[in-house]
């Protein structure tokens, strides 16, 4: 499935359009869904093959996009989550760039910022505790503990 989704790249809502939108209109396009698709089967597989693709496409899917928000319609910030664990293990520092992403969307969601609604969840910040690490976020820093805080109170 993956790879029928790569080799024929393009948002479902493009040739369903009267039968999904507005309910379920793919705004942010199909870039992110073959990201966190490559993420997920990089972290079930451990294959080379997928991690090259993250690398290779990073770019290209525009992996830095939209990271103050998480949803149906944009994984972004899962992305750079989940892939950040990499980093934060010690296992692939050619994921540097996602991890920064991730340390970015936490800031952007710490109480007192403004933001859109978001949901929390403790991923990140179970992460962040193995590695022994918190979130720098100017004056502030976002530590597992305050993660995991923020999470149960919603």
């Amino acid at each position: 499935v993956f790879n029928f989704a790569d080799k024929h790249r393009g948002a479902y809502s493009s040739s369903l359009h009267a039968a999904v939108c507005p309910f379920y209109c793919d705004v942010n396009g199909y870039q992110d869904e073959l990201l966190w698709a490559a993420a997920w089967l990089h972290k079930a597989s451990r294959k080379r093959a997928y991690r090259e693709y993250i690398v290779k496409n990073e770019v290209v899917l525009r992996a830095g996009d939209t990271i103050n928000e998480f949803g149906w319609d944009n994984k972004h910030a899962g992305i750079n989550v989940l892939i950040s664990k990499e980093v934060l293990m010690g296992r692939a520092d050619y994921f540097e760039s996602f991890k920064q992403n991730a340390d970015g969307f936490i800031c952007s969601i710490l109480p007192g910022i403004t933001h859109p609604q978001v949901q929390y969840s403790p991923a990140y910040s179970n992460y962040l505790s193995h590695a022994n690490k918190a979130v720098p976020c100017g004056e502030r820093s976002a530590s597992p503990a305050l993660l995991k805080q923020l999470a149960k109170r919603q």
